[in-house]
């Protein structure tokens, strides 16, 4: 499994492609009822390469993306009012008709805030804000029903918003919005009612609105972006209870403002999607920065913000 780690963000979100050449690595940031693609070193007042926006898209207000760089295509999703998942593909430009979309009464979707990509087994795993983690081929298009659902009180999924999935431990992270413990961790193939194999308590990790999730596995840990602190924390990867965090990028000096998901890209640095601060898409911290660091770049887009 590569380090290199694909993630959704927010209102800015973000994702990073890296494949053997001849093609480039590249930045997907969703802003508003836009997909917005940069160069992989973009630093700094920068343009786009390319933007994929425009009324035949159907895009809503993006609230997370997937980027699944095998098949070379674009997950979004709207989140809360959005019962529709749309892909596209990483090469398209201007206004294009998404290359699938999953929607309709079958597919039993309310508010499908993230995408959580298993190329391993085919899969996709749609994070539904209604209280569900729905599971589909990842060919599904049109209104069909999901292989598999995990939803009802055991589960204690009460307003899911983000997943990550560590395909080596066979596990399913999900952050949650409301209840004590924010952070979930199911079995991949759990199904219906269940319990999850572990929680990740408010109180004692200090959680308080986590808007990404990681599993760096190299070091194995576990990343949380915290909107509602501005905060960045590591965990032990199977951290429970009231464990709190090993270590944390926090402070103003790190400019997050108003935090969502993050990417830990082959040179071992933290790109992390901010919603807040001036035109900043994102900033690039070292998975190494503690407390009160600087961030490596900050890059921006001209006179437009990104927060729109």
């Amino acid at each position: 499994i590569s380090r290199r780690c694909f993630a959704f963000l927010g209102s800015i979100v973000l994702g990073v492609f890296a494949v053997a050449a001849p093609a480039p690595a590249e930045i997907f940031v969703g802003s508003g009822n836009a997909i917005i693609v940069f160069t992989d070193d973009a630093n700094g007042e920068v343009e786009p390469l390319r933007t994929i926006s425009g009324p035949l898209t159907e895009l809503p207000s993006v609230f997370t993306l997937m980027l699944d760089r095998v098949h070379r295509e674009i997950w979004v999703s709207g989140c809360l009012g959005s019962p529709a998942i749309l892909v596209f593909s990483m090469d398209d430009v201007n206004e294009v008709p998404p290359l699938r979309k999953i929607s309709g009464a079958s597919t039993g979707l309310v508010n499908a805030c993230a995408t959580v990509l298993d190329r391993l087994h085919d899969e996709v795993f749609v994070i539904d804000a209604a209280g569900a983690v729905r599971v589909f081929p990842r060919l599904a298009d049109g209104d069909v029903a999901p292989l598999r659902t995990i939803s009802g009180a055991a589960t204690g999924l009460s307003l899911p918003a983000m997943g990550y999935l560590d395909l080596v431990h066979d596990e399913l992270f999900v952050a949650t919005l409301s209840g004590t413990a924010r952070v979930k961790v199911f079995a991949r193939t759990a199904l219906g009612n269940v319990p999850p194999l572990r929680t990740l308590g408010l109180a004692g990790s200090g959680i308080v609105n986590p808007r990404g999730l990681l599993v760096d596995l190299e070091h194995d840990e576990l990343i949380v972006v915290d909107l509602g602190d501005d905060a960045v924390r590591f965990y032990p990867r199977t951290a429970s209870g009231s464990d709190s965090w090993l270590r944390e990028i926090q402070g103003a000096e790190t400019l997050l403002d108003a935090p969502h998901q993050v990417v830990l890209t082959e040179a071992d640095e933290l790109l992390i999607g901010n919603e807040g601060g001036l035109d900043a898409n994102f900033i690039g911290h070292a998975r190494t920065a503690v407390d009160n660091a600087a961030p490596i770049r900050y890059p921006y887009r001209y006179s437009a913000a990104v927060n729109t």
